[in-house]
């Protein structure tokens, strides 16, 4: 919000204001608010006292804490028209449902928007304008299909990124053919995140779709470091493909060329992100090399692999489930050590010669 510049700064305590007033206890104090729906009601956040924090944001006028250094950023301040486009981008975020939990508040939030609304919000420059006016478009009625190819057509990059997402949010059933046939010519596209936005896509059509993982599989061979430096694109490109709940062969490589598949495995596995890699386990298995990055995720394909070790009494898989249990990341650590005790567990008498090792360190 600083960061921003003071007509942001302005803008956002007009809107907001009245939270803080709200927010504010009889002793001064700011307790934490947990979601608006309720959703974190027993979460155990809910009683933080996050004075501090709002104090801070109180102490903005004095000009006096500088955080990240007093020299300014490297990109201009938003003016005041920016700052109210992004106010409005922001608007109805939740939806007026009261049964919804958070996550579905957020795909019924523009249910009251009209049509005409929804097809001008997938050429905002919002993402989240964009992703939740295709959301709700695929569950209106009526064939919106000519306006999309005529937004693909736009010389605007934001309307054929909005195009590309609510092709892939209609209806199960509606111009499945078409709708695959563009998302295929929008994967040869020069821009980036189109070529993404399309991947993303092409799996919200379900097996009509299919035809199009050789070209996808293809998509990994072709990295260009220069323009996509950590492989976005194949981070996305796995996502669609390789996710066990909603790729297109996370459940069953039947009828998958193997060269192909190969060829795309070996680049994948050589993503810097833990959650890409970790899209391969229902493929492939990779334990010893850590992720660089996206370490929140990257123990699903490790574990996967030990898993895969031990289920075949693979000796290797002992000494790598003792790396395992001694190296891992420490958030969530205390349930994952459980599985990989198990798991060593299933070795029977050929693990008793890393008790030693074991003993060495307090789990």
């Amino acid at each position: 919000m600083a960061r921003c510049g003071p007509p942001s700064t302005g803008a956002y305590w007009r809107e907001q204001a009245w939270y803080y007033d709200l927010t504010r206890g009889w002793d001064g104090s700011f307790r934490y608010q947990g979601s608006p729906v309720g959703e974190e009601e027993h979460d155990k956040y809910t009683h933080w006292d996050n004075t501090g924090t709002y104090l801070l944001t109180y102490a903005l006028p004095m000009k006096s804490l500088y955080i990240t250094s007093k020299k300014p950023s490297v990109l201009p301040t938003l003016t005041a028209s920016e700052s109210e486009k992004v106010i409005n981008a922001g608007r109805d975020y939740f939806s007026r449902r009261s049964e919804l939990s958070g996550r579905e508040m957020d795909r019924y939030c523009y249910e009251h928007r009209s049509k005409k609304e929804l097809l001008a919000g997938l050429s905002s420059w919002s993402p989240s304008v964009r992703k939740r006016s295709a959301w709700e478009l695929g569950r209106r009625d009526g064939d919106v299909m000519p306006m999309l190819l005529n937004l693909l057509k736009s010389s605007n990059l934001y309307s054929r990124y909005g195009a590309v997402e609510a092709l892939g949010s209609l209806s199960s059933k509606i111009n499945e053919a078409a709708r695959v046939s563009v998302l295929l010519n929008a994967l040869q596209a020069d821009d980036l995140w189109l070529r993404i936005l399309a991947a993303e896509a092409l799996p919200g059509i379900g097996d009509p779709a299919k035809i199009a993982v050789p070209d996808m599989l293809k998509r990994p061979a072709m990295r260009n470091p220069e323009k996509d430096p950590r492989g976005m694109e194949h981070r996305y490109l796995a996502f669609a493909l390789f996710n066990r709940c909603g790729g297109l062969v996370g459940r069953s490589l039947k009828g998958v060329n193997r060269e192909l598949l190969m060829q795309a495995v070996r680049v994948g596995l050589q993503n810097q992100d833990g959650r890409a890699r970790g899209s391969f386990a229902s493929v492939y298995q990779a334990i010893a090399e850590k992720a660089p990055s996206g370490i929140k995720f990257a123990s699903e394909i490790r574990m996967s692999g030990l898993e895969l070790f031990a289920k075949h009494k693979i000796n290797e898989g002992i000494g790598l489930l003792v790396d395992y249990a001694i190296n891992q990341k420490a958030h969530a650590s205390e349930k994952r050590i459980v599985k990989v005790m198990e798991t060593l567990k299933s070795y029977g008498t050929h693990g008793r010669r890393i008790l030693p090792q074991l003993r060495r360190h307090s789990f």
